[in-house]
């Protein structure tokens, strides 16, 4: 079979990891990451710049294509996926004219109440999400502190689209936004695909700034010259819309078909399950986008689990040596021996208020019972968000776990996880679930896959699996329920003094 080969970036928080794929051998040819910053420009604020994403992308996949010597006649598709929670304002000729503010920026959040007490109810029953942190309230905020930007703009984009309407030589008429990120905007109909005209009109959002909804296999363009001379390879090379990088790695992992479930172990630790449908959660804890593959759906939860780590090893481990500590906490029974953490550092999606916090220290607790408290408390919210889904969406049990990301590494966590959970734990061979996926998208994009369910059954394996010991099983039952109570009778002190 002739090589065909697709250029995939993922265009995330800390920098741009993309990869060269060759379809007719499914492999991996080369891998290229370049870092990009985080910026605090105002108090609470986190952003990054445009230019650097797309710089990232530019000279990741010249790496890919100078180091693998492949011949470039043989590149079929180009697709990006990327952080989705945030914006970026275009001008006429899709030039970026603000940062991207990232999903860690908070000085959007009175536009969250802004939204919610003008059309909360219609908000949650059109787009399956209540108290959206992300581009509608973002919009408002633009709207009310920078008018002059927010005037002078085109249409808003995310990374990947702002990324692949550059490299497609798009104009801002013609600027798109995939459907597996529209969830996040508080804006969408999920029925009709489009933006929501009545919420739009009523919290002042103007709709015409909004681009085109579109599905992920969607070719946007092709690849101009300005870019192709840049990367040394040919124009008309077709650009694929993509995904957002949690949907995209829902399908990299091989989370497929209803009852299916996946962790993305990161800095944001999400837990998630494949349905066939989607309800509303009046709680606002479960939150509902869009599949890749239509016709599902991602129902999920999630906590900055993989945040409160790194804030832990920053500050208390020498040397960021968390493997030592890993083996240390790993002789802790169940329970930490009575130490409870809390993992609400910098808040929660439901309570942005709230704060991390330890509860129960006695004089035999040491730093591996702290490390080892952080991270059962991240499997307990699991359990509630298990729980949760399963009740809302009346999914099946939860028969297997698919986790990835940086933590994924861990075994102990994996371990735990399947002892609290109460179900197995599959660890993926290829990490870079998010890349796979685009991949996924891009190939059937192209004609080349004729199904995307069909392709990701072959395009990554399970590598390791944690099955549930039935004593810690059993123990952690009662640890759980010991830490739930303490959380609710002491909730009003995890807001702080």
């Amino acid at each position: 079979m002739k090589d065909v080969y697709v250029l995939a970036s993922d265009i995330g928080g800390s920098g741009t990891k993309t990869i060269l794929f060759n379809l007719a051998i499914n492999k991996i040819v080369h891998t290229a990451t370049k870092a990009t910053k985080l910026y605090h420009p105002e108090p609470d604020s986190v952003t990054q710049d445009p230019g650097e994403m797309l710089s990232s992308t530019i000279e990741g996949m010249k790496e890919c294509i100078q180091a693998s010597g492949i011949y470039s006649a043989d590149i079929a598709a180009i697709v990006m996926d990327g952080q989705q929670a945030g914006l970026i304002w275009i001008d006429e000729d899709y030039n970026a004219i603000s940062p991207f503010d990232s999903w860690l920026d908070n000085r959007f959040v009175p536009f969250v109440q802004v939204m919610d007490r003008s059309c909360g109810e219609r908000i949650l029953a059109k787009g399956g999400n209540k108290r959206i942190i992300t581009t509608g309230p973002k919009m408002l905020w633009w709207k009310a502190n920078k008018p002059a930007i927010y005037d002078r703009a085109c249409k808003l984009v995310i990374p990947a689209t702002y990324v692949g309407g550059k490299l497609a030589g798009l104009k801002g008429a013609q600027a798109y936004f995939e459907n597996t990120s529209t969830g996040y905007t508080g804006m969408i109909d999920y029925e009709t695909d489009t933006w929501d005209e009545e919420i739009c009109k009523v919290c002042g959002i103007t709709i015409e700034k909004l681009p085109e909804v579109v599905e992920p296999t969607r070719i946007v363009g092709k690849l101009c010259a300005e870019y192709a001379r840049e990367l040394g390879i040919p124009t008309g090379i077709p650009v694929v819309s993509g995904a957002g990088d949690f949907p995209a790695g829902g399908i990299g992992a091989g989370v497929l078909e209803p009852g299916q479930a996946g962790d993305i172990s990161g800095t944001a630790s999400l837990f998630f399950a494949c349905s066939s449908t989607w309800n509303p959660d009046p709680a606002g804890l479960v939150r509902t986008l869009r599949s890749p593959i239509e016709g599902f759906w991602y129902a999920f939860c999630f906590t900055n689990g993989g945040g409160c780590i790194r804030w832990f090893a920053d500050n208390f481990v020498p040397q960021s040596d968390l493997r030592a500590l890993t083996t240390q906490a790993n002789s802790i029974p169940p329970g930490s021996e009575g130490l409870a953490f809390y993992p609400y550092i910098g808040g929660t999606t439901l309570d942005p208020s709230l704060g991390g916090a330890y509860l129960g220290i006695k004089w035999n607790h040491s730093q591996a019972h702290a490390y080892r408290a952080i991270l059962e408390s991240i499997a307990f919210e699991y359990k509630s968000y298990a729980t949760a889904i399963h009740d809302l969406l009346d999914l099946p049990d939860f028969s297997e776990i698919r986790v990835f990301g940086g933590g994924s590494e861990n075994l102990m966590w994996n371990q735990m996880k399947a002892d609290i959970l109460d179900t197995t734990y599959a660890r993926m061979r290829i990490h870079d679930c998010s890349l796979l996926g685009s991949v996924i998208i891009a190939g059937k994009a192209i004609g080349f896959y004729k199904g995307m369910i069909e392709a990701a059954r072959t395009i990554n394996s399970v590598e390791n699996i944690s099955l549930p010991e039935p004593k810690s099983r059993e123990a952690y039952d009662s640890v759980y329920e010991r830490w739930r109570r303490y959380k609710e009778e002491n909730y009003s002190a995890l807001k702080g003094i």
